[in-house]
């Protein structure tokens, strides 16, 4: 037995001693939205238990199940022992894991960040691993190999063929103009299976002269040419996006899930990807036009939101003023319906202070795409 198996097969022994009842186990796995049809049914709890933390670890979610686990049970010293082991060698990067097949080394899933698109010419903390990014970096080290793509160069099939994930955030100044042999690459890479985050900023595309709508129409989500601010934006708030980057910024718009019927077809990837994050920060977001044939709006900035659409300066990318577009509430957070695709209407939601900002679940949301985008 290698050493996946049995840290593995200790947990579903402290597992199965407590939740006796195989009702109350399927209930814990369904709530951290494991999909109960492709767990084969056991009428012994230990049997039954081992096969949901089969599933689970694929999903990366036995920590979830963990989390639970302890809160209703925190002195149960079995529990307590076992799940230590378990968190010591998930840190240990999981040595002994059985191999899985698809994207190269499953035991610890390569996430690339894109970083030759421009990241780097944003004005203050850009979205890179070594600055804006460093605690995204942090929090998925934990369980992935964290690589990047610098230089100038185009994305191509060989950079992405080890990765689990690729994350493309906009870069300004053309920076972010895709090549349609990069586009070609990235759709392919989504259609073998990886997973793809892609984050916008105010105005989509236009004024950053970025053309990742090629990209992501494809899924059904594009960048719409808005920005959603506050309720107190004044009349000119729009232009005024690039210095502003903390939780505290007067551009800050709370976001929260949009509500589905629990028949939906599209409900479990929506609980996946929304699980117990009630509200996060968001700022300097374009809204996301959603084809729901296609997409899934994820959030929703709040009622009370006002979109601006920039006027421009004469012909050009330049804003000469704003002009309100509408009220919220306003998709900002949107998945595909058929791949594992999301897409952002803004990086700064992502960047360090929103991870750990206290009262909104930023990193939750974090964690939550980044097990959907590798599972």
């Amino acid at each position: 037995m290698n050493q996946r198996d049995q840290v593995l097969a200790k947990l579903a022994k402290a597992l199965s001693g407590i939740y006796l009842d195989l009702e109350r186990a399927r209930g814990l796995a369904k709530e951290v939205g494991l999909d109960l049809a492709v767990i084969e049914q056991d009428r012994t709890s230990l049997n039954y238990w081992g096969k949901i933390l089969k599933e689970a670890e694929h999903q990366r979610a036995v920590e979830d199940i963990l989390e639970t686990a302890v809160r209703e049970y925190p002195k149960e010293a079995s529990l307590l022992k076992a799940r230590d082991e378990y968190l010591a060698w998930a840190a240990a990067g999981r040595p002994e894991a059985s191999p899985q097949t698809g994207w190269g080394d499953r035991s610890r899933p390569q996430v690339l960040f894109d970083e030759s698109h421009g990241q780097d010419l944003w004005w203050y903390l850009p979205p890179t691993l070594d600055q804006g990014f460093h605690r995204l970096k942090e929090v998925a080290s934990k369980q992935f190999q964290v690589e990047f793509l610098g230089g100038k160069g185009k994305t191509t099939a060989a950079q992405l063929a080890e990765a689990a994930a690729f994350i493309l955030a906009m870069g300004p100044q053309g920076k972010s103009r895709l090549d349609p042999d990069e586009i070609d690459a990235i759709q392919d890479f989504v259609k073998k299976g990886g997973g793809l985050l892609v984050m916008g900023t105010y105005t989509g595309d236009w004024h950053h002269e970025a053309n990742l709508n090629r990209l992501i129409e494809y899924f059904g989500i594009v960048f719409n040419r808005d920005v959603v601010l506050p309720a107190s934006a004044g009349a000119d708030d729009c232009k005024d996006q690039s210095p502003q980057y903390s939780p505290g910024a007067k551009s800050v718009v709370t976001a929260r899930p949009v509500q589905v019927l629990a028949s939906s077809p599209v409900k479990r990837t929506w609980s996946a990807l929304t699980r117990k994050v009630d509200q996060v920060l968001t700022l300097s977001s374009c809204s996301l036009y959603i084809d729901e044939a296609k997409a899934i709006p994820l959030l929703e900035s709040d009622p009370t939101s006002v979109l601006q659409e920039p006027v421009p300066l004469g012909i050009g990318i330049h804003i000469d003023k704003c002009q309100g577009r509408g009220r919220g509430p306003a998709t900002v957070l949107a998945a595909s319906r058929f791949s594992k695709v999301v897409v952002a209407g803004n990086y700064k939601m992502f960047l360090n202070d929103f991870i750990d900002h206290p009262g909104s679940q930023n990193r939750k949301l974090w964690e939550n795409i980044l097990k959907w985008l590798t599972a």
